[in-house]
């Protein structure tokens, strides 16, 4: 099955053990790396079904969450599939891609322009060598 992930430009500000945190165009985020140091140029790859989706007025407070990477954004799309709906984000005019049942967009009454926030964890966020090209982008995984 093929995943949309987002793919973004950034520079390793500091690491702990496997964990870093990357500064990029949306702000630091923080993910697994495997030999990264600091001021290092990576691409941050965060994939569609790691994100969770959030009201609005859904709290952020880091202590009641494992998940590190919190963003506010807005919805600019919604693709809905059967079963399967890609609802598309943007932080800081990043757009990043939601894998979210169809069940769950109609219970949280998606819409496009709806004001959310998104969510991962540090440890589903993978920090790839060097990083090419200019930005951010929206790909796909197998």
């Amino acid at each position: 099955a093929r995943v949309p992930e987002t793919v973004l430009d950034g520079t390793i500000a500091s690491v702990d053990g496997e964990l870093a945190d990357v500064d990029t165009a949306v702000g630091t985020l923080r993910g697994l790396h495997d030999c990264g140091a600091v001021g290092d140029a990576v691409q941050v790859r965060i994939g569609a079904d790691a994100v969770t989706i959030y009201s609005a007025d859904a709290d952020l407070d880091p202590d009641s969450t494992s998940a590190r990477n919190r963003f506010r954004g807005t919805v600019v799309d919604i693709e809905a599939g059967e079963t399967v709906c890609t609802v598309r984000v943007a932080v800081e005019g990043t757009v990043f891609p939601v894998l979210v049942t169809a069940e769950s967009a109609s219970r949280l009454a998606l819409a496009e322009g709806d004001c959310v926030s998104v969510r991962w964890k540090a440890t589903a966020t993978r920090l790839v060598g060097h990083a090419t090209g200019a930005g951010s982008a929206e790909s796909t995984r197998d």
